[in-house]
């Protein structure tokens, strides 16, 4: 046992690189959310981004182009030329990060780099690099595309609500799922269609890539979409103050959440940033609000 372990730790565990399809996965519907996603992330006001961004990296899983046996998502493209367009935007001199390159950017960054440089070293394979090429392509896309577009508490509440359409649209699919052993994600977009069964109970999985990563997601939307709500109620407002006081932040890590890597947990440190940078008064806020106290950290992480 203990020999095992030693191995496990000098060597890693074994990983089958390259064990993806090896064709181009893209329906004509994936195709068709491929191009209306990328418009509109490009043509939309900045405030409105999220709404397409969000639509696309969760309703349209898993497809995709093999190019030299190298996979190119849909949702890591609309990530990359959702990043060009903020990047190379100079109709404006205001950075597209709020309050600038910040310490949690660079902690962000600099665990990113570290975690790939890990990976390599530990494999020594080319296959190793090829992978976390992709990890940092979507880590760091995903990460500050998502500080580029929620910048305040409003941008916040945008997102929350982007998110109940979403859940409705996967609950509808998973009753269905349930009910008729047929998923219709898989059916409309490729992948596993008949849903899993354990111990004489259906495993039903909508569009994510594993079945407990459904149920993450939606457990990790109650508080958001709870405090919004309230926060409309005139008690609670006149009790609690402002959401931008009381919002909690799930960072939540998946590892295959429809194709793209931590776009979730992208947007939830984007929020956990936009809000203290609210509350040091740099985001026009209340500098007597505490966000630190309030944050919620959930962190899950799927096998790949």
């Amino acid at each position: 046992m203990l020999s095992a372990a030693a191995s496990l730790i000098l060597v890693g565990p074994k990983i089958a690189f390259g064990a993806g399809p090896s064709e181009d996965r893209m329906t004509p519907v994936g195709l068709a959310a491929l191009v209306i996603s990328t418009v509109l992330v490009l043509a939309l006001p900045r405030k409105w981004v999220i709404v397409p961004l969000l639509l696309s990296i969760i309703l349209v899983p898993g497809q995709q182009f093999v190019v030299g046996g190298v996979h190119l998502f849909a949702n890591r493209i609309v990530c990359l030329l959702g990043c060009g367009r903020f990047l190379f935007n100079r109709g404006s001199a205001r950075s597209p990060l709020v309050g600038g390159f910040t310490q949690i950017d660079k902690l962000f960054l600099t665990w990113a780099i570290c975690r790939s440089l890990a990976f390599v070293l530990l494999y020594r394979e080319g296959a190793a690099v090829v992978n976390q090429v992709g990890f940092l392509w979507d880590a760091l896309c995903g990460y500050f595309l998502f500080r580029c577009v929620v910048r305040d508490a409003e941008d916040i509440r945008r997102a929350a609500k982007t998110f109940v359409p979403i859940a409705v649209v996967v609950a509808g699919c998973m009753v269905y799922e349930h009910y008729m052993m047929t998923n219709p994600f898989g059916v409309i977009l490729g992948g596993q269609i008949v849903p899993h069964i354990r111990e004489g109970k259906i495993r039903c999985r909508g569009p994510f890539e594993q079945e407990i990563i459904a149920s993450v997601f939606g457990g990790s939307l109650v508080p958001s979409l709870a405090l919004d709500y309230l926060e409309g109620q005139d008690c609670y407002r006149d009790r609690s103050g402002s959401l931008g006081d009381h919002y909690p932040v799930c960072i939540v890590q998946y590892r295959d959440i429809c194709g793209c890597v931590r776009d979730w947990g992208a947007l939830s440190l984007a929020a956990e940033e936009t809000h203290a940078q609210h509350a040091l008064g740099t985001g026009g806020g209340d500098r007597g609000s505490r966000p630190g106290n309030e944050c919620a950290h959930l962190v899950h992480s799927g096998a790949r």
